[in-house]
């Protein structure tokens, strides 16, 4: 995305600022894939969604803001962070409060900072950003609701093969 990032940026300053967030953006994320892969499964992993969101998300959303807020179409980039809520296996609560804080975040930092804009442009990118959100909790809840019936067919299973392991010994 730097690549990008160099001929869609309209300066040099901006692209090595842009540098500098991708740079910042991409440390935090391997130092969060470090521990994840190093650390035991807990209760509150899904927190790591989260904290990925903030970290991705909010790093694009500062970049809409240096190109202008509202009226910038890097918000697109948004919804591949949006997206990401298909690839964790959570319920559809977290993925409703990801994509949501996702599209808040936004919305928040460019109506501070972002400058004056057009309102079918903002329209534009809500309905996108909204609809990827509502893709994103559909799919994710399909996807944890076969996680769960997976978990409980090898619980199921696991307990079929104690019982017949007992009929046997009972014979």
């Amino acid at each position: 995305f730097l690549v990008l990032d160099y001929f869609t940026t309209p300066s040099v300053e901006l692209f090595l600022r842009f540098a500098v967030y991708r740079a910042v953006c991409t440390g935090i994320v391997i130092v969060q894939y470090v521990v994840l892969r190093t650390t035991r499964p807990a209760r509150g992993d899904f927190l790591h969604g989260y904290f990925f969101t903030i970290v991705v998300a909010g790093t694009i959303t500062l970049m809409t803001v240096d190109l202008g807020g509202f009226d910038s179409s890097y918000w697109a980039g948004l919804n591949l962070v949006i997206a990401a809520n298909l690839l964790l296996p959570w319920s559809a609560r977290h993925a409703f409060l990801n994509g949501t804080s996702i599209v808040l975040m936004y919305v928040a930092a460019n109506a501070l900072w972002g400058g004056p804009f057009h309102g079918e442009y903002l329209a534009q990118s809500l309905f996108f950003m909204g609809a990827m959100v509502v893709i994103g909790i559909v799919i994710s809840t399909s996807r944890f609701q076969l996680i769960v019936a997976e978990f409980q067919s090898r619980w199921d299973l696991q307990d079929a093969n104690a019982s017949l392991e007992r009929s046997r010994a009972e014979l």
